[in-house]
């Protein structure tokens, strides 16, 4: 529960008064393992073979990256070529008729019967995940107040900025304006406006709570794993000054960078990384 005093920090969702989290740990359902890190999550309820198809620089894919590597979920990386059209192939398609990424692939056994399964959208395959691995790190608050701010944090990138400056869609504003809208100034609207939006829950979480993670909290939350990716697209796809714009958002970036979920789930981390 929250504390009165508010010189009282938050370690995850319970109270503290020191330092930020380890990256996960150790908890007493936990073996004993060599080393500092904790062994890998184990299917659980017959759910194993995982697979995320996606693009390294795609923020809905990257966003789920940061939650298999919170809850250290083995996991098969395929990287599909966006620009060759690799997502409307209709073997793709097949697995999800919308032809977005990132789509996350399980097989289900039960009994003597397995199924391959597929889910797509980013809030589905993280709560999914976190449903089937619930004693392992969750990115999830369960506390009801900091579950809806994170919710909250998370649908301002979800549905308030993200679709709204897609390549795709400002091109076709574009397009379907003959030249009107300028389909750059329109997506550096879109994205600033939500990013001041975010920046002021961030305010004011952190007023109360003094953790560097957008919740005001000493562990990453769900809300980090949608703002991070944001962030990368303001600045490298519309060349948002993050800095200078959002000087609040852009600590809570750099407490991520450090943070070994984030540095693993990196664009520059990944199989098919964009060269420099």
């Amino acid at each position: 529960s929250h504390s009165a005093n508010p010189s009282v920090g938050r370690i995850g969702f319970g109270p503290c008064t020191s330092t930020v989290l380890p990256p996960d740990p150790p908890e007493p359902t936990k073996s004993p393992s060599s080393g500092d890190n904790p062994p890998m999550a184990t299917p659980s309820s017959g759910f194993h073979s995982f697979k995320l198809y996606g693009y390294a620089t795609s923020s809905s894919t990257w966003r789920v990256r940061v939650v298999l590597e919170a809850k250290r979920i083995t996991f098969e990386n395929i990287p599909l070529n966006l620009q060759a059209g690799e997502h409307k192939t209709p073997e793709f398609l097949a697995k999800n008729p919308h032809g977005q990424v990132p789509v996350l692939e399980y097989t289900h056994t039960d009994g003597d019967s397995s199924q391959t399964r597929y889910i797509s959208q980013s809030v589905a395959i993280i709560e999914f995940l976190d449903s089937i691995f619930p004693n392992k790190r969750s990115l999830i608050p369960r506390d009801p107040i900091d579950y809806i701010a994170a919710r909250e944090m998370v649908e301002i990138v979800n549905a308030g900025i993200q679709p709204l400056q897609n390549k795709m869609v400002v091109a076709n504003l574009e397009k379907l304006s003959e030249g009107k809208i300028v389909g750059k100034e329109y997506g550096n609207m879109v994205i600033a406006k939500g990013l001041r939006s975010f920046e002021t829950l961030v305010k004011a979480r952190q007023a109360t709570n003094p953790g560097p993670f957008s919740l005001g909290t000493f562990a990453p939350t769900i809300a980090d794993a949608y703002l991070i990716p944001q962030l990368f697209n303001a600045a490298n796809v519309y060349g948002i000054d993050v800095i200078s714009d959002f000087p609040v958002l852009a600590q809570v970036e750099e407490a991520c960078s450090k943070h070994p979920w984030f540095i693993a789930a990196h664009p520059s981390q990944q199989p098919d990384a964009p060269r420099t």
